[in-house]
Formats: C-alpha cells, structure tokens, sequence
C-alpha cells in the first residue's frame, strides 16, 4: 500500500516553488471567502442593486438612515453590554447585561434609568418588547427565550424560576446560540438568530397568542 502510494506521488508533476504558492494562496482566498460569506454578501449587494426601485418604497431603507447618536457610552456600563430594544409605549430602550445578568431601563438618549438583577438567568445576549407590557429575553447557552413582565418596581430583582420560556435545543454547542431577538407585533412573528456553527435565522409564530392562552406555536428554520 505504501510503495503504491509513493508510486504515485512520484508521477505527479513537479511544481515550481511559486506555483506551489499560488495554489496554497488560492485554497486561502477560496476558504476564507467561504468562512467570511463574502460570496453570499456579494450576491446580497448584487441583487439589493437591481431591485433597489423597487423595493425602496415598501420596506424599511436602510441607506437613507443616519445616526443621530453616534457611540455614545452608557454611564455605569463596561462591558458586555448585549442587546437593545425599543419600547414605543413608554418611549424607552430597554437593554441586557450578559456579565453579571442585568435588564437596563434607558432613555431614547442613551441615559440610565434603572438597572434590574436578573437572578437565575444565564448568558442573556437579546431582549425584544413585545408590547402588552411584555419583554422577552434570550438565553444563548440554553437556547432559552424568557417571557418576563416589564418591571414596575424601580431595581427590583427579577427571578427566572417566575417566568415562563420556551426552550429550543436546536444546534447546542456552547457560546453560539442565541444571539439576537426582532418581534414582528402585527404578524406576531419572533425572529431568532443564532450566531454560528451553523449561523441561523429562526421564525417563531403565535409566541405571543401562545403566552396569553392560545396555544398555536410554529418554529420555522429560515437558514
């Protein structure tokens, strides 16, 4: 077997040092276009060119958006600061702290209001408001999402073991889970994204309906 193998070898052609690293450079450029999707970008970009007329007028247009706040810190938080979300009934942002475990009340300008211990929970990395005085938090590890009460108390200590989740153990595998949360209020559609190995987009329907007592629960790979 081993005698066979090197009588191959010995027939293949010899490579000059610079075509050898021609070939090395071109499996690197070929596997790092696929570990970066920079192919799947470059036909995002292709096909959001062509149908830019069309599309402009009856969706959210990203381009025309500017930052009216660029990068502002938010006092009393250093790190880990995970996710955001905007609440139209009160006309706050309320945002999660994945180390130590915190639910942050913030104005629309940036500044702290409140800050809510989340006891129990574990690596939260999203939170979306759901209206009806209602929030929903990610766990990524657990693959979790957490129904949870706006809070009425002012820091008051809000304990996983008193709210209702739903867990989805879909693709376990430590510190790639559930990274972000978007909630359609008028189709009542959660969109889930899972961060890597593999990179997900999950549609979860009638989460809200399914909260309040009518139980009609639909979990939808969109990958």
């Amino acid at each position: 077997m081993l005698s066979a193998a090197k009588g191959m070898l010995g027939k293949l052609p010899v490579l000059s040092p610079w075509k050898w690293a021609l070939l090395l450079a071109l499996l690197l450029a070929t596997y790092s276009l696929r570990l970066l999707h920079l192919d799947e970008r470059l036909y995002f970009w292709i096909k959001t060119s062509w149908h830019e007329d069309a599309w402009e007028h009856r969706s959210l247009w990203l381009p025309e958006y500017r930052v009216a706040i660029d990068a502002k810190p938010v006092a009393g938080v250093g790190n880990n600061f995970s996710g955001l979300s905007f609440d139209d009934d009160r006309q706050q942002i309320w945002a999660v702290v994945n180390n130590p475990e915190q639910l942050l009340r913030l104005s629309p300008e940036g500044e702290l209001i409140a800050r809510y211990p989340l006891e129990g929970f574990e690596d939260v990395e999203g939170v979306t408001y759901l209206g009806d005085d209602l929030l929903l938090l990610a766990e990524e590890r657990k693959h979790a999402l957490v129904a949870v009460a706006v809070p009425t108390q002012p820091g008051g200590a809000i304990r996983r073991t008193q709210h209702r989740a739903l867990t989805l153990s879909i693709d376990l595998g430590g510190n790639q889970g559930f990274e972000g949360l978007g909630y359609d209020r008028a189709g009542d559609r959660l969109f889930v994204v899972k961060e890597h190995s593999p990179r997900k987009l999950y549609e979860v329907r009638g989460l809200k309906s399914s909260l309040q007592g009518r139980f009609n629960l639909e979990v939808i790979d969109r990958q």
